[in-house]
């Protein structure tokens, strides 16, 4: 806690606690502005005097923030700061600034919303994480009159692998494959939908050819990829284009004379649906 005059921002009381948080004795800073050690939360930036939660409060206004850092001992901390105003009849006569470390809630948070949209194995979005990207990423498309493309691909010989080397091995298979696909695609992407998917296909199957020669694993990764393509008129969804090109990989397996060279990696596109406008 740490109390204020209204009219000039200097300390009447700081107690104990304050100090513990902050690392050094508010009480001793006589302007607010000159809190040191004060950042914007996950940047190097001061925090903005002008954003401290007491300007707010010596204007009548209660306020808090919670996207503020202070680096103790060269560790950032997260803080919710409070700063309420303290009347004498109509008289804004003190500001009450309550400090609270919430870095580890905030920790527990983070840990929690990445379990529930991270695949724990591989690192990139689970079916619950990709849809809520994949369905913003097709609101941009429609927004901006763009095509996307879905890639629904399979890693072929799975069940091979578990039965002959262990499940800890295909474990190994399905993230080295992941590892692939990740390399593949675009820092802005959802993992499975990036354009010029011929290009993709092709820097995709040199990498598993090179992965197979230098891995020194006893089995190889070849992967079969379903395509299907969203055009920005339809009102095609995401669960729509996931089962198009859920079908197509399948179809994929079957097709003896595919276009695509053989190889580790064999895709098959289905046919683009465009529902006009009526």
């Amino acid at each position: 806690m740490d109390v204020r005059d209204a009219d000039t921002g200097e300390p009447v009381y700081a107690n104990q606690v304050a100090g513990r948080i902050l690392g050094y004795d508010p009480g001793k800073v006589v302007a607010p502005e000159d809190l040191p050690n004060l950042y914007t939360s996950g940047t190097g930036e001061p925090f903005p005097p002008e954003r401290l939660p007491l300007a707010q409060a010596r204007q009548g206004h209660t306020a808090s923030v919670d996207d503020l850092e202070v680096e103790v001992d060269a560790q950032r901390r997260r803080l919710e700061v409070v700063a309420t105003p303290i009347r004498d009849g109509d008289e804004i006569r003190y500001v009450l600034v309550a400090l609270a470390d919430i870095t580890a809630e905030r920790q527990m948070a983070e840990e929690l919303r990445k379990l529930s949209v991270v695949d724990e194995l591989t690192g990139v979005n689970n079916r619950r994480g990709f849809l809520l990207a994949a369905r913003t990423e097709l609101r941009r498309a429609q927004l901006a009159r763009r095509p996307a493309v879905l890639l629904f691909i399979d890693l072929d010989g799975l069940k091979r692998i578990n039965d002959t080397y262990g499940h800890s091995a295909g474990d190994h298979a399905i993230g080295a494959t992941a590892g692939l696909l990740r390399a593949n695609t675009r820092r802005g992407d959802v993992l499975g939908r990036i354009g010029g998917d011929e290009l993709w296909a092709r820097r995709l199957r040199d990498q598993v050819d090179r992965h197979n020669d230098s891995a020194g694993q006893p089995y190889e990764l070849a992967v079969t990829v379903g395509v299907s393509v969203f055009n920005h008129d339809s009102s095609t969804t995401i669960e729509e284009l996931i089962d198009r090109a859920d079908a197509a990989m399948y179809l994929a397996r079957e097709l003896d004379d595919r276009q695509e060279p053989t190889g580790p990696v064999r895709i098959h596109a289905r046919p683009r649906i465009t529902h006009e406008r009526g």
